[in-house]
């Protein structure tokens, strides 16, 4: 497998002040987000994928809801791994 570098990857735009780029491997996914319009009044709709993912936070601030775990209030420097589905 090639090397995966954020640099390569192009922005996806989600709706407006929400983009993203994302890499996985079979088995792992990184998503690189840019809410840059927040806070929205209501969270992102629940969903699932099959990778397990990691996120680290660069930036700012977020509340991470996953199904069956407590809410997460997440700052600078903070990471987390979401299981897979």
């Amino acid at each position: 497998m090639p090397v995966l570098k954020f640099d390569n990857v192009p922005y996806e735009i989600v709706k407006e002040g929400l983009k993203r780029k994302i890499i996985n491997t079979d088995n792992l996914m990184t998503v690189l987000i840019d809410f840059s319009n927040g806070p929205w009044e209501s969270p992102e709709p629940p969903h699932s994928h099959p990778h397990e993912q990691t996120s680290y936070v660069a930036e700012g601030e977020i509340i991470f809801y996953c199904e069956g775990e407590d809410d997460q209030h997440l700052k600078v420097g903070d990471m987390f791994a979401a299981p897979s589905g």
